[in-house]
């Protein structure tokens, strides 16, 4: 199994800083319009699909999902959300 990426990889993938990421991927922050169109174009995630994990109150998990297949972590260990 591959290991997670860091917040550092990724942080440096959507110009952000590692605790800002820390904060996304613990639920604690919600990303602006401006910072998902950022994360659509490095991680392949559309605003839509953004928009819609945020309104369902599952950005988190949805980010970890994305990042658990940007970064090749195995799809057992993490759901994918669908249409990713």
């Amino acid at each position: 199994m591959i290991a997670a990426a860091t917040n550092v990889q990724v942080a440096q993938a959507i110009g952000m800083t590692h605790s800002g990421v820390s904060r996304i991927r613990s639920g604690d922050r919600l990303p602006s319009v401006e910072k998902m169109v950022e994360i659509a174009a490095a991680l392949g995630w559309s605003v839509e699909d953004q928009v819609k994990a945020r309104t369902e109150g599952k950005y988190a998990e949805q980010f970890e999902a994305i990042l658990a297949k940007k970064y090749g972590v195995a799809n057992d260990v993490i759901d994918l959300p669908s249409g990713a």
